[in-house]
């Protein structure tokens, strides 16, 4: 209760036993402990320092589109990035943003602005925080390409740090932030170039289409479930084993692109887990090939 009443003083919007369901792109997962949805970056700062010296287990969350949470939940503080939004653009191609952005709101803005270069990411169906911490990309575009500068915050020092991006560590769905848990990105400046913007937005509904016609993006699912092996496929190694289209309970192995799987109904973590355990097993018979997973599962 002491917690509870702190978050009050301290104006720090929460909810108790908050089905995190509602908050993962897999719309699977149970109650979150306590639930928190700082406003701006003053009152995110003051909720990491509370969650400390409470000694509770802290979760990050931006879309949730990339996180497998069990069925039983999560005993300790989530904070929900999502009202720490803004997007400016500014001069020379400089564009900041906060960590809760989401990504398509980042492209379109730049867009309107006639910068390019954040094409790739507009489809991609998260925040800037997590596309910063996993070096997100497709199309050949990634986050590494385009940051100019990221501001975190450090759990263990309780300071704001300043990162350039020789110092981030880039590398394919990595990052600093990857190797370092105590750094949370705050915010992010990218630099970009001028360009067309009637280009810019035909690029992006190009982009758009090819998604559409290859992903399953009628169902809930979080995105790609295994890293990309050196050599190989893992959507292919998978379709090549006759998975495609394999259930347990509720979550199935995507007819049109055997790299995801989606919640057909009702699904649990528990399936899904079930059902990635039994993907690697016979990738592995069959090919030798251990798949590594890229969805993140708490």
């Amino acid at each position: 209760m002491l917690f509870e009443q702190q978050l009050q003083e301290c104006s720090i919007p929460y909810f108790v036993d908050e089905p995190m369901a509602k908050h993962t792109s897999f719309h699977i997962g149970g109650p979150a402990r306590y639930f928190l949805v700082p406003t701006d970056e003053e009152s995110l700062i003051r909720a990491l320092r509370l969650i400390a010296v409470q000694g509770l287990r802290l979760l990050i969350l931006g879309r949730g589109s990339n996180l497998l949470v069990s069925d039983e939940g999560f005993d300790g503080a989530v904070i929900s990035t999502s009202r720490l939004e803004d997007v400016r653009v500014g001069e020379d191609g400089l564009v900041y943003a906060q960590c809760g952005a989401q990504l398509r709101v980042i492209a379109n803005a730049c867009a309107d602005a006639a910068l390019t270069g954040f094409e790739f990411a507009h489809g991609i169906p998260g925040t800037l925080g997590g596309a910063v911490r996993m070096n997100a990309g497709a199309y050949g575009g990634e986050m590494a390409q385009v940051i100019r500068s990221v501001r975190c915050y450090n759990t263990l020092t309780q300071e704001v740090e300043e990162y350039a991006p020789a110092q981030l560590c880039f590398a394919h769905r990595h990052s600093l932030l990857t190797e370092r848990g105590e750094l949370l990105l705050l915010s992010a400046t990218m630099q970009l170039q001028q360009g067309d913007a009637t280009a810019i937005y035909a690029m992006m509904a190009d982009l758009k289409a090819r998604r559409l016609a290859s992903q399953p993006l009628e169902f809930p699912s979080a995105g790609s479930v295994f890293k990309r092996p050196v050599g190989y496929l893992a959507g292919k190694l998978i379709e090549d084993c006759g998975l495609k289209g394999y259930s347990v309970g509720g979550a199935q192995v995507s007819e049109k692109h055997a790299g995801f799987i989606i919640n057909r109904g009702g699904a649990t973590a528990a399936d899904v887990g079930a059902l990635i355990a039994h993907i690697k097993n016979t990738v592995y018979e069959r090919f030798g090939v251990v798949l590594e997973q890229e969805i993140i599962s708490i």
